[in-house]
Formats: C-alpha cells, sequence, structure tokens
C-alpha cells in the first residue's frame, strides 16, 4: 500500500493506492525495506501543495524520511561506514519522494542502521531535520566556538536538533518562537535563558528590538549574529539580516510564514506575499 497524489495542489488529492510489493524489482545496489515509520515535514505540505519546486510532474508518493526491516538485498551492496546491510536489519533512511508506503526499495547508500534504544518512529523522524541543521549551521554557516546564532522556530524539529549542534560547538543561541507556551520546552530541556528566548512581535518593528535586547543579553554583549538560521522570513527576514555581524551567514531553509493555512494554496495571498517577499540589495 502506498499514498499517492494524482498531482500536486491540495492535500485533499491523498489517496490510499493497494499493490503488491512482490512486484518492486531490486536492483544492483538497491535494498527493499518494510516501512514501519514515516516522517513528515514542511516539505511533504509544499510538495502535495504544488509549493516544492523538486515535486515530480504528475502522479507521485510523497515522503521524504523512513525506518523499517530489511526484506531483501541486491547485488553488490557495499558497506556504508563500516555496516553491511543484512535482512533483518533494522534501518532508517531516506528517498527523493516515495516514503509513503509499506514497502520501498531504495538505494543501500542512503540507510543507516537504527541506534539499538531507538522506536521506528524516532528513526523516521530525525535524518531530515539533523541534515538540514547541521548542513545549514556548520557546512554552510561555519559554526565556531563562540559564534551567536539566531535560530528561528527553535522548538520545531531543526530547531531542536540545531540547539544541540549549537551546543557540542560551544555557541550562543538567540531563539525564537511563535507562541509563549513554547519557551518551556527550551528552558527545560536545554537550559535555555528567557533572555535568549524570543517570542516573535507582530511587527517587524516590534521584532528587531526584541533582538536587540537579546543580543545585549549575551555573554559577551553581541553587536549581531554569525549566524541566522531562518525557516520562517516574511517580516522577521530584514530585522535578522540587519543584524548579521560582518561576515555572517543568513541561512533560509523554509518560509513558514508563506504556508497556506487550508489544504490548498490561496494563490491570491500567495501573490501578494511573493511580491513584497523580502530582497537583498547586495550593493547596500
Amino acid at each position: 500500500r502506498r499514498w499517492t497524489v494524482s498531482s500536486a495542489g491540495s492535500l485533499d488529492r491523498l489517496a490510499l493506492e493497494h499493490g503488491n510489493h512482490q512486484d518492486l524489482e531490486i536492483k544492483e545496489g538497491m535494498v527493499k525495506v518494510q516501512v514501519k515509520a514515516v516522517g513528515l515535514n514542511f516539505a511533504d505540505i509544499f510538495a502535495v501543495q504544488g509549493l516544492y519546486s523538486a515535486t515530480p510532474q504528475g502522479k507521485f508518493t510523497p515522503g521524504l524520511e523512513f525506518s523499517g526491516i530489511i526484506l531483501n538485498i541486491g547485488e553488490n551492496v557495499k558497506p556504508v561506514d563500516g555496516w553491511r546491510p543484512a535482512v533483518g536489519d533494522k534501518v532508517m533512511g531516506m528517498t527523493r519522494f516515495g516514503g509513503y508506503t509499506t514497502h520501498l526499495v531504495v538505494n543501500a547508500a542512503f540507510l543507516r542502521p537504527l541506534p539499538p534504544t531507538w522506536s521506528f518512529d524516532q528513526g523516521a523522524s530525525f535524518l531530515c531535520t539533523a541534515l538540514t541543521a547541521w548542513y545549514g549551521l556548520v557546512t554552510i554557516g561555519g559554526l565556531r566556538k563562540g559564534h551567536a546564532v539566531l535560530l528561528h522556530s527553535a522548538a520545531g524539529g531543526v530547531g531542536l536538533v540545531a540547539l544541540e549542534i549549537i551546543k557540542a560547538h560551544n555557541a550562543t543561541a538567540v531563539c525564537t518562537i511563535g507562541s509563549p507556551e513554547k519557551a518551556s520546552l527550551l528552558q527545560e530541556r536545554h537550559g535555555i535563558p528567557a533572555t535568549a528566548i524570543v517570542v516573535r512581535g507582530a511587527s517587524g518593528a516590534q521584532f528587531s528590538a526584541q533582538l536587540d535586547t537579546a543580543l545585549q543579553s549575551l555573554p559577551n554583549k553581541q553587536e549581531g549574529f554569525d549566524i541566522v538560521m531562518d525557516s520562517v522570513q516574511g517580516i522577521y527576514f530584514q530585522p535578522a539580516f540587519d543584524r548579521l555581524s560582518r561576515g555572517g551567514k543568513h541561512v533560509v531553509f523554509g518560509a513558514a510564514a508563506m504556508t497556506p493555512p487550508g489544504s490548498s494554496p490561496n494563490w491570491l495571498r500567495l501573490a501578494w506575499q511573493w511580491l513584497w517577499r523580502p530582497k537583498v540589495d547586495p550593493l547596500e
């Protein structure tokens, strides 16, 4: 069984199809997995609604990450980081769409063994957020000891993993959240002080003042952020961008401000948001 979308445009187009997994061909270097859990990400929703540029044309199966048990192994499957896939192994993995299914054939290079203490749910919800956080902070942002990071949506999937990475690098985070109820999670789980938690204001001017206060509360009274991890954009982009330190990196990995509130996009609303989207002039 698998969930399919006849064509991108609305969540209402999701439909459950039945098939025979015995018909799945296992080519060289591939592995068949019995899927036990799948991850749900903003990218999945954007893809189904037709707002993600990588969305396949026509009919497709959503899903970017999963966990499960190896059923069969194709020829010439090589070890991955010292691990050789075997039938019966519990694994977690990634795929470029196609994850919302009960059985999946995937390149063995995109699988990793599920840690012994992890559930299938934990494995299926880890890879996309963790790789996004690492790529944004370390690969693009060049995170180092002593850096100050502005982390949008810090209580979300990417945000929580990003906080672990920031802590491991002995850097400091200022966290933004959309509602005050999320502050306790950041304080109790990660020890983030209240002065470094910003409940995003209703205007760009209010948010600017909030960021200035948060910067002054940091141990070294930072003048700006070395990295901004931005999954929101909208009115919050420019205040954060204006507070980058010299040589700082503004990493955009989402656009929550443009997320449609319903099952399908409001194209007039999106057109307005597109026209008024943040723009950066490199000559300023």
